[in-house]
């Protein structure tokens, strides 16, 4: 079959921004859009059918299938998922005779092939459709950079059930990637708006299913063999981020306590990550990747923690001792803090200083994120073999923790800690590289420092759960208050006081038999996994 000589094929670099309707007038306002915008905005009506088989194999995949009416013409657009920079995702494009679906007749024929073999047999039926008004504006930037801002306000519809629509698109032409995320800075300096973590697509499957989209977990990182050490950072810092945008909408939802965890694993991965390649890294101009990702962590800190003492001591217990009146007490006064602290988390993820650390890693990504500290040695560093580095950071990371582990007898408390620290970055640092060595070997070296992760993490559990039994204990006593004497004197009510001292006792017990010094097992468990230093062996290029 001729190809259609309508079909092109084109990279597409963009930023999508959520807002509110109430601030598009904002929008249309802004001094960098009535400066740089040479003609008037172009409007259109874009109403799009998005394809996939029954059991959505092509957004399995990482595809999405759409035909667009633009203008009286159908337009059929396959797209890629993003590529490593964040930014860019492939598109291909082609007119067809209708609303149906035609694989052939791509440009790059090698499409239309994978197409055949991930569909099969099975039928393309409509998903969702978006039906937007779209107002578009060329500008044409001081640097000689072209960049359309599309503003779609509209809605998504499937199966009964329908979402509202209200987005900027800013979409290079012509010119510097890290261009768009100084437009979108500047566009927030007078215009409220959040960064999309998920795409239109993603929405519109997530509504067809009729639920949210399940926690994501660290995904696996594949380095080329041949990646430079820069590459490797940028792809490691790409995933993580990644993982971070994808349990956003679940974490603000607050429904389920696995989204801010795995939000908060993200964070602590990015921190290993930045931590890795501190030596060979420069700031992006105001921009400090490492404090700002401190921040987000603290954002998260405190809903994750009153998880874990609500979901591993409190129900427990309240389980066990089914008659303690102070037990049931005290989960019900936690769960108003968890509460509180969720309402944190999504006062920070809604928050301005949550859009500026999205745009700012953006940013630092797309205009080489890897900037040297020194000059030529510092770029001869970062344009080194990936898995030369890789080699030496883990024998660093693995000579750290032995020396200290070595010495688990008489370790103090603070030491524990900072053992738990340390297996935690070697064990995600062994995650990012993992594909550059034996399969076997990782696999040990990952499971084993998991189980001493989890080991040591009891202790600081038990920690972190005293202190919050703290505050539950104060809430509980002035809840338990009657009112004051004459002279100002709580009169406290002496069965709740005493039901709330009987809870408090139980949860330092219980923390007292599972928090042990040194960590039950753990010589065993260290024993095991240092017998065979890690030899990093290579996996030979293919």
């Amino acid at each position: 079959m001729t190809a259609d000589p309508l079909a092109f094929h084109e990279d597409e670099k963009e930023i999508k921004l959520r807002m509110r309707r109430a601030d598009i007038s904002l929008l249309s306002r802004h001094h960098l859009v009535k400066s740089s915008s040479k003609s008037p905005p172009l409007k259109k009506h874009l109403v799009s059918v998005y394809y996939d088989t029954p059991d959505h194999r092509l957004f399995a995949n990482g595809l999405t299938l759409r035909i667009r009416q633009d203008r009286g013409a159908h337009i059929q657009t396959m797209k890629s998922g993003l590529a490593a920079d964040g930014l860019t995702r492939q598109e291909w494009h082609r007119k067809v005779a209708g609303k149906r679906p035609e694989l052939d007749g791509f440009p790059d024929s090698r499409l239309s092939q994978k197409l055949h073999a991930i569909i099969g047999e099975r039928p393309l039926r409509p998903v969702f459709t978006t039906d937007v008004l779209r107002t578009a504006w060329m500008l044409d930037l001081p640097e000689g950079d072209r960049v359309e801002l599309a503003l779609d306000v509209g809605k998504l519809t499937t199966r009964g059930r329908e979402m509202p629509l209200c987005e900027a698109e800013l979409e290079l032409k012509s010119g510097d990637g890290a261009r768009l995320f100084e437009v979108a800075q500047s566009l927030r300096e007078s215009v409220p708006f959040e960064v999309a973590s998920q795409s239109k697509s993603s929405r519109g499957y997530a509504l067809a299913a009729g639920a949210a989209a399940e926690p994501v977990k660290p995904s696996n990182i594949e380095i080329a063999a041949g990646a430079t050490v820069e590459q490797a950072f940028k792809g490691i810092v790409r995933n993580c981020l990644d993982q971070l945008a994808a349990n956003e909408a679940g974490a603000k939802l607050g429904h389920d306590m696995e989204y801010v965890h795995q939000m908060r694993v993200a964070s602590r991965r990015l921190r290993t990550a930045i931590g890795l390649f501190a030596p060979l890294l420069a700031g992006q101009g105001r921009f400090d990747p490492a404090a700002e990702t401190r921040w987000l962590a603290k954002q998260l800190g405190p809903a994750r923690d009153w998880d874990v003492f609500i979901a591993e001591t409190l129900m427990p217990l309240c389980k066990e001792y089914r008659r303690s009146t102070g037990l049931r007490q005290l989960a019900t006064l936690a769960r108003g803090h968890r509460r509180q602290a969720y309402e944190g988390v999504r006062e920070s993820l809604t928050g301005p200083r949550y859009t500026a650390l999205q745009l700012g890693f953006g940013q630092w990504l797309a205009r080489r994120g890897a900037d040297a500290r020194g000059g030529a040695e510092a770029a001869e560093g970062l344009s080194r073999p990936a898995a030369d580095f890789a080699d030496e950071m883990l024998a660093k990371q693995w000579k750290r923790i032995n020396g200290l582990a070595r010495r688990h007898a008489s370790l103090s408390i603070e030491q524990w800690h900072r053992l738990r620290i340390l297996a935690k970055r070697l064990r995600y640092s062994v995650d990012f590289f993992r594909s550059f060595y034996d399969r076997r070997e990782v696999k040990r070296l990952y499971d084993g420092l998991g189980e001493i992760q989890d080991r040591l993490g009891a202790l600081n559990d038990a920690d972190i759960g005293r202190k919050l039994l703290g505050t539950v204990m104060a809430a509980g006593v002035v809840a338990k208050t009657a009112g004051t004497g004459a002279r100002g004197r709580p009169r406290v009510q002496a069965q709740g006081e005493a039901d709330l001292a009987h809870a408090e006792a139980v949860i330092h017990g219980w923390y007292a038999a599972r928090a042990t010094l040194p960590p039950e097992g753990f010589g065993r468990l260290w024993k095991r996994l240092a017998a065979k230093p890690p030899e990093w062996k290579r996996v030979p290029s293919a």
